[in-house]
C-alpha cells in the first residue's frame, strides 16, 4: 500500500505512540462492524456489482483484523440477510460497544460520480475524530477522489449510543475506476486494513496482530488441596475471561476448557451449580500453552478461599 508522505509520517508517529502505551494486559475495546444492506436490500447496484456483498466482504475482513489485534468484535450481520437499521443500532447499544463502524458503497445516476466519503452524526467530538482518521486511511489506501468528511442523520449514526461512523468506500456505478477497486478482493482487503488503521489510531491500540497463546485447564471440585487432587471434575461449568467476551463451557467428562488469547495476564472465573464461584489469575506468554485449572469448593465450604488456589501445583494433570 502506498501512502502519501503526510499520512505516512502521521501514521508512523501515532503508531509508535500507540505501541509504547499498549500492553497485552489492556482490556480490549468492543467494536461493532456493520455491513450495510443485505438480503432483500442489495443496496447500490452497478457495473455487475451489488453493494451488500461488497460491504459484507470488507466487514468480515475488518472483523478478522480487529480480532487479530486483540479487540472484541460484533457484526450486525455475517451472511446475506436483511437487518433493519434500528435493529443494527440496538444490537450495538445492547452490547455496550465502544465504537460502531458501518461499511457502505455509493451509487449515483451520473456514472462519472466517484470517490470516497465518510460520515458521522456531528461535526465535532469523538465520532468526528474516528471518522477523520478512517477517511484519511481510506484516501491513502485507495487514492480515489476525496469527497471529504461529512455529517448525516443516518439511523445507524444517530440511534447508536457510542461514537459511530459510516464509510462510503466508492461508487459501484463508476465502472472505470471505483468499481474496479470494489470488485477486487485484494483492494477490499486494503479497505479493511485502512479501517483497522484508522480505528487503531483513534483508540490508541496497536493495529499489529497480537501474539497469542493457549490458556487452558479443567474445572474440578476442590477437596482442600488445590490442584493436588482433581479427581472430581465439574463438566458443564461456566468459564469466562473477566473483562473480555470470551466464554466457554467445561467439556463433558473431562471438564476441560481452553481459550486462545493475546499474551498477557488474565483473570478466569468459573462457576457451577452447588459450588462457590471462583476466580484465578494466570499469565500467558506468546506462543505458549499455559494451564490454569480452577477448583471450586462446594457451597457452604471454603467461601472466599478459592481465589488463586493451587497456583503452580500440578497444572495440567489429567489433561
Amino acid at each position: 500500500m502506498v501512502r502519501t508522505p503526510r499520512f505516512s509520517l502521521l501514521l508512523s508517529l501515532t503508531t509508535a505512540l500507540a505501541v509504547s502505551l499498549w500492553s497485552p494486559t489492556s482490556a480490549a475495546f468492543s467494536i461493532v462492524v456493520d455491513p450495510g444492506h443485505g438480503g432483500s436490500d442489495p443496496g447500490a447496484v452497478g457495473c455487475n456489482l451489488e453493494e451488500a456483498a461488497i460491504n459484507l466482504d470488507v466487514s468480515l475482513r475488518l472483523r478478522d483484523l480487529l480480532t487479530g489485534a486483540g479487540q472484541t468484535v460484533g457484526l450486525t450481520r455475517t451472511t446475506d440477510v436483511f437487518v433493519d437499521l434500528q435493529v443494527r443500532a440496538d444490537f450495538a447499544n445492547a452490547r455496550g460497544a465502544d465504537r460502531f463502524a458501518s461499511i457502505h458503497s455509493n451509487a449515483f445516476s451520473d456514472a462519472a460520480a466517484n470517490g470516497t466519503e465518510t460520515f458521522c452524526h456531528t461535526s465535532l467530538g469523538t465520532s468526528a475524530d474516528m471518522r477523520d482518521k478512517i477517511h484519511e486511511e481510506m484516501i491513502a489506501a485507495w487514492g480515489l477522489t476525496n469527497r471529504g468528511v461529512k455529517t448525516a442523520n443516518f439511523t445507524v449514526l444517530s440511534a447508536t449510543s457510542m461514537p459511530a461512523t459510516l464509510s462510503e468506500l466508492g461508487f459501484v456505478t463508476n465502472c472505470s475506476v471505483d468499481a474496479v477497486l470494489l470488485a477486487d478482493s485484494t483492494r477490499r482487503g486494503e479497505a479493511a486494513q485502512a479501517h483497522l488503521d484508522g480505528i487503531a489510531r483513534h483508540l490508541g491500540f496497536s493495529g499489529q496482530p497480537a501474539l497469542t497463546g493457549d490458556l487452558k485447564g479443567v474445572v474440578f471440585e476442590d477437596q482442600g488441596v488445590g490442584t493436588a487432587d482433581m479427581s472430581v471434575r465439574l463438566p458443564g461449568a461456566s468459564v469466562i475471561v473477566v473483562n473480555r467476551a470470551d466464554s466457554a463451557t467445561a467439556a463433558a467428562t473431562t471438564a476441560a476448557w481452553s481459550f486462545t488469547l493475546p499474551a498477557g495476564t488474565y483473570t478466569i472465573r468459573a462457576s457451577a451449580a452447588g459450588h462457590v464461584t471462583t476466580e484465578k489469575t494466570c499469565t500467558l506468554a506468546a506462543s505458549a500453552e499455559q494451564f490454569c485449572s480452577i477448583g471450586l469448593f462446594p457451597t457452604g465450604e471454603g467461601e472466599g478461599e478459592g481465589e488463586g488456589e493451587g497456583e503452580g501445583e500440578g497444572e495440567g494433570e489429567g489433561e
